[in-house]
């Protein structure tokens, strides 16, 4: 197969990861369990199968007869990098036949005191036909992987390495910012935990997405479930219809909060956020109006910083009995208490919510072009934001 027809093959694809590691349940050290993996991800439609070690690499390709992303995992002394290495790992790949070979490409350190660029210029050279990926986790290393001479690239490393954004989800800005810059491939991946994460990360400008963890790691994916039904969170929509009844049947209050949760989920949702940052910020627009009433009540007012001034002992109350963890309510109560301050804003989900909720004021208030103004210079920050903020503002 040659690089184009593979690279043609891969196109706006999902590509299945199928590992094992030895601390893991489904490695045996006996007989690999991964070829029956990579089966069921071909069934599914995978293209092509992302996986680690030489053994696995030989029974994926018997079993399935797709092409592989090949890569070894080893630890060695003084080696911050543990994807493909050294030289040893390369010629290992592809005596096993791996279509392309990941390498550590981020700037985590090399034992044996040599660069990446020493090391790549020497591969390049002894196997000039060979399909090499850069795995990476920064855009300056996405950039300097093309000009290294890798075929693609990949944010495999996004998070998990100290130079490089940290978040629960997809790096979604990484894939974009590469895609737009690079003329090779740009390979999104990384933990990508649900289907609409993956499609997204096409539409960012992925050529392709690899996902993993959430399709063939059952102990992961356990994990989650247990962790679901032990802290019996409650959802969105179920804190939606505690606040509509809270609200005592005032549908201003009651309109003007779901047309900002509308906003802050659909902000959220095209701005690539991770659904737990995603439920922080759902729930927080959905109750950054609790503490109106007593304001009301109290001062007369429902001036934004009394709201703030009051809304912490409002929130934590309304949240009792929930499920929500002491993190995710303190984050909650943090975006509620600073849903009116601007400066400075503490996070995407605290930016999404400053704009969500003055769109819906803008409208409710019929504001002056002045204030619009005003407020796209130092408020707005998303695209998705500007482009809605414009849209009703023309």
């Amino acid at each position: 197969m040659t690089k184009q027809e593979l690279l043609e093959r891969i196109k706006g694809k999902l590509i299945i990861s199928c590992q094992a590691l030895e601390t893991e349940p489904l490695y045996d050290p006996e007989r690999t369990l991964m070829d029956r993996m990579a089966l069921a991800a071909k069934e599914a439609g995978s293209p092509m199968i992302r996986t680690c070690g030489v053994r696995d690499i030989l029974a994926i390709k018997e079993k399935t007869g797709l092409p592989v992303i090949g890569l070894i995992k080893i630890q060695y002394e003084g080696f911050d990098r543990y994807i493909t290495p050294t030289a040893k790992e390369v010629e290992e790949l592809r005596k096993a036949g791996a279509e392309v070979i990941a390498i550590d490409c981020t700037d985590q350190k090399r034992g044996d005191g040599s660069r990446i660029e020493d090391f790549m210029r020497e591969m390049r050279e002894k196997y000039p036909d060979q399909i090499f990926m850069a795995d990476i986790s920064t855009f300056e290393e996405g950039v300097r992987a093309e000009k290294l001479g890798f075929d693609l690239v990949s944010t495999t490393m996004s998070g998990y390495t100290p130079q490089s954004a940290q978040s629960a989800g997809p790096d979604y800005e990484i894939v974009r910012r590469l895609s737009e810059t690079l003329s090779i491939p740009v390979i999104g991946e990384g933990k990508v935990h649900a289907p609409e994460e993956a499609s997204f990360m096409l539409r960012q400008g992925a050529y392709a997405v690899v996902v993993g963890g959430a399709i063939t790691r059952p102990l992961e994916i356990a994990a989650r479930f247990q962790k679901a039904v032990t802290q019996k969170r409650a959802s969105v929509e179920e804190i939606l219809e505690k606040m509509i009844l809270a609200a005592e049947g005032n549908q201003h209050d009651i309109e003007h909060f779901l047309k900002v949760h509308a906003y802050a989920r659909t902000i959220g949702m095209l701005e690539g956020l991770d659904q737990e940052t995603r439920f922080i910020l759902e729930t927080a627009a959905v109750i950054h109006d609790i503490a109106v009433p007593f304001c009301r009540a109290r001062y007369g007012s429902a001036d934004g910083m009394l709201q703030e001034k009051e809304s912490e002992p409002l929130v934590r109350d309304f949240l009792k009995g929930t499920g929500l963890s002491e993190d995710e309510t303190e984050r909650i109560i943090y975006l509620v208490c600073h849903h009116h301050t601007i400066d400075p804003v503490a996070g995407i989900d605290h930016r999404i919510l400053l704009e969500a909720d003055f769109l819906v004021n803008a409208v409710e208030g019929h504001y002056q072009e002045e204030q619009i103004r005003h407020a796209k210079e130092r408020v707005f920050r998303t695209k998705t934001g500007l482009t809605l903020l414009e849209a009703l503002f023309q």
